[in-house]
Parts: C-alpha cells; sequence; structure tokens
C-alpha cells in the first residue's frame, strides 16, 4: 500500500492585491492558465473513516439534522463573476422549495432580467439553450442532481442528507491528502452570512471520497471533506457514473467562506467552478430561508429572456 500514491492537481486562482471592496468589469481578476499548485504527495493509508462518519460530520457542520430539516425554502442572491474569457457580471437570484422544485434566474446588474437559467417544477427539468430557447432535459432527471442533490453542495437548499446518499450506489473513503483552496479575493467582501468564516484559508487536510453515482446518466463525484470541520472543500465530476482519477478530472467546484445563515444551518457564500476553458466565481450576498414561495413561481418557462417566461 505505501507504494501508492494519489496526485491531484488543482489549478489555484490568482491572489489579488491592493483592490477596495468595491469591484468594476475593469477590476476583473486576472487568472493565468500556467498558474497552478500542486499538491503534496499523499500515500493512501490504513485506518481510514468510514464515509458514514465524513458525511455525518458534514451534516453536523452545516447545522445538524434537526435545524435542517426546518427549511422549506430558500432564497440566495449570488453574485456571479466569469474570471476567464470575455468579462461578464450578473447577478444570480436562486429559488427553491423542498422537495425539488427550484429556479434560477440571471439578472443584469441593474437587476433587470438577463435570462432564465434553470429549474425544475417537481416532474421535469429544463436548462436555457441559445437565446430564447428553453430545454426540457427530461422527467428522469426531476430528482437527480441538477433539480436536488446538486442544488445542497452550492447552498441552494440546506443539506438533506439521506436524499445525498441514495444518489450514491457506493461511497468510499480513498484517502487522505492536503488541499490547496482557492482565495476569496476581492470578491470576499461581498459575502454575506452571519459571523466569520468557519474553515480557515490555507492547506487543509481532507479526506477524498469517491461517490459511485446510482442511476445511469448521473455523474459520479469525487468529494473533498475538511478533516477538522467536516465541511465540503471541493467537488470533482465528469460525465461517468464513476469518475476517473481526480488528476485527470479538470472539472471541480471549490466552496469556502462557510458562514451561519442566522437560522442555525450553515451554507457556503463564495464558490469557485472551473473547468479546462473558464472560471467562474460566485459570492452569495444573501441568504433568505422560509420565505413564502408560491409553487407558479417555478412554472417551466417558454421563452428564456421573457420577464413573464413567454407565458402571456
Amino acid at each position: 500500500m505505501a507504494g501508492k500514491k494519489i496526485f491531484l492537481r488543482i489549478a489555484a486562482v490568482s491572489a489579488l492585491a491592493g483592490l477596495g471592496a468595491a469591484v468594476s468589469l475593469s477590476q476583473q481578476p486576472k487568472v493565468s492558465a500556467a498558474h497552478e499548485n500542486l499538491l503534496a504527495e499523499n500515500p493512501v493509508i490504513t485506518g481510514l473513516p468510514s464515509a458514514d462518519v465524513v458525511l455525518a460530520k458534514y451534516e453536523k457542520f452545516m447545522g445538524g439534522k434537526a435545524a435542517l430539516v426546518k427549511v422549506a425554502t430558500r432564497t440566495v442572491w449570488t453574485r456571479r463573476i466569469q474570471e476567464t474569457g470575455a468579462p461578464d457580471e450578473t447577478i444570480l437570484l436562486h429559488y427553491s422549495k423542498k422537495p425539488n422544485f427550484s429556479i434560477m434566474r440571471h439578472n443584469n446588474l441593474d437587476a433587470t432580467l438577463n435570462h432564465w437559467q434553470n429549474g425544475c417544477d417537481g416532474r421535469t427539468g429544463w436548462q436555457h439553450g441559445t437565446g430564447e430557447q428553453i430545454k426540457d432535459v427530461g422527467p428522469n432527471v426531476s430528482a437527480g442532481p441538477m433539480c436536488h442533490q446538486e442544488l445542497y453542495y452550492y447552498g441552494y437548499l440546506p443539506l438533506d442528507l439521506e436524499a445525498m446518499k441514495v444518489s450514491y450506489k457506493t461511497l468510499e473513503v480513498k484517502s487522505e491528502l492536503k488541499v490547496v483552496q482557492p482565495p476569496v479575493t476581492v470578491y470576499g467582501s461581498m459575502a454575506g452570512g452571519v459571523g466569520q468564516d468557519l474553515v480557515g484559508a490555507g492547506p487543509r487536510d481532507a479526506y477524498l471520497v469517491l461517490g459511485v453515482a446510482a442511476r445511469e446518466g448521473d455523474e459520479g463525484a469525487w468529494f473533498l471533506f475538511d478533516k477538522e470541520t467536516g465541511a465540503l472543500l471541493r467537488r470533482q465530476s465528469d460525465d461517468g457514473a464513476t469518475p476517473g482519477p481526480p488528476a485527470a478530472n479538470a472539472k471541480f467546484t471549490s466552496f469556502l467562506q462557510y458562514r451561519q445563515v442566522g437560522d442555525g444551518t450553515v451554507a457556503p457564500f463564495q464558490w469557485v467552478s472551473q473547468n479546462k476553458n473558464s472560471i467562474t466565481r460566485g459570492v452569495a450576498t444573501k441568504i433568505e430561508d422560509n420565505a413564502p414561495l408560491d409553487d407558479k413561481l417555478f412554472i417551466m418557462p417558454k421563452s428564456a429572456l421573457r420577464e413573464d417566461k413567454g407565458l402571456q
């Protein structure tokens, strides 16, 4: 076993210095494709905890089951910054309602509608295509990653640990390693929530967990959970039910600035998603729980570009 080693390359977003809290499009972070950090070599070790133990600590960190089940709806306001390619900033407004209602709209910075992005109406899921186009992605995903499970990781819904487990045929702790998270940058000053960040910056010791998708067509994932706090630091995925080796997987999201929501639960107030071609940052400026949300809000649009969704 000592001869086996896992190597995980993680691209780090370049740090910024000397900028104020107010950030304009012209002050976008400049990301160098050559700017990477290589994590220390980590031998596969014995005596690892079970996935159930790691996930139970994650649930406790997120507020505990008793607090999490009390959240029936959640509304999240997020500043989204495209850090590579054409400069772009939008405001994401995400509404979700248990068990599997969700809808996301992209607003311009002046609060006008840019487009409806994706959602689930309890029966089917949909995504924005090109222009006004809305793509129905089928009823088989209405309780799958896009409409249910994936919302937990971003904080769009409070964690439902039992539902998360059902999404995976197996969950197995594979190793320990050290994770270097992206910096929060000047955009971190926009983060909402109560109190200070609950997970410290710098290299973090983590458990590497492999999740094999339970259903055909769903993505498997690698999860990196902080050993000290239990927080989910990173989720890596690809298009297969069983993901390839972490080092070969260029699609991942890091979760930063975990803070109290204010109702006994915790959520990440910043995330950084990247693949081979782009890096996108989101900072949650506000999260509101249990506001009344009418089911009509979640009706699938006919037009992605109309405020009334093309339904009138």
